[in-house]
C-alpha cells in the first residue's frame, strides 16, 4: 500500500497533521513503521501588482504630465513613469536609436513589479508631485 504524502502544521509546540491526513497520520504513527519525515519553508507566493494599484499609478502620472513642466516641457504619462521609476532606483537603460542621435527607454516594466514595489513607487510618485505642486484630483478636500 502506498501512503500518500501528509502535510503537518507547526503549532509551536508539536507538529500536527492537517485534517485531512489526520486518521491515517494516527495509524501509520503507531504501525511500527519508519517514516522518513521532510521538513521546508514554505516559500510566499510572489504576487504581482494590482489592478487596482496599475490603475492609481496612471491616473497620477496623468495628472503630472499635465502639471509639471520639466526641461522646458511636458512629458507624456509613459514617459514620467520611466523618469519616476529610475528616479526611485529602478534599473531602466537608455538605448541608442537606430537614427544615433536619440535614446530609447528599456526596462522599467512596472507589469512585472510586487505588489510591495509597486506601493513604493506609487508613494514616490505622490512624494515627488507633492514636492512640485502636483494638486492630485484623488485628495481634494484632504491636502488641499
Amino acid at each position: 500500500m502506498k501512503i500518500p504524502p501528509m502535510i503537518y502544521v507547526w503549532t509551536g509546540e508539536s507538529m500536527l497533521p492537517t485534517l485531512h491526513y489526520s486518521r491515517l497520520a494516527e495509524s501509520t504513527f503507531t504501525s511500527g513503521q519508519a517514516y522518513k519525515m521532510l521538513v521546508a519553508e514554505e516559500k510566499e507566493k510572489i504576487r504581482r501588482r494590482s489592478l487596482e494599484q496599475n490603475s492609481q499609478m496612471w491616473a497620477l502620472l496623468q495628472e503630472i504630465s499635465t502639471q509639471v513642466e520639466h526641461c522646458g516641457r511636458h512629458f507624456s504619462p509613459d514617459q514620467w513613469k520611466v523618469l519616476l521609476m529610475h528616479a526611485l532606483g529602478n534599473e531602466v537603460q537608455f538605448l541608442p536609436a537606430l537614427d544615433n542621435k536619440t535614446f530609447v527607454p528599456y526596462g522599467g516594466r512596472s507589469s512585472h513589479m510586487t505588489v510591495g514595489q509597486m506601493s513604493e513607487l506609487i508613494e514616490f510618485i505622490r512624494s515627488w508631485g507633492v514636492q512640485r505642486g502636483v494638486q492630485f484630483s484623488d485628495e481634494q478636500g484632504v491636502t488641499w
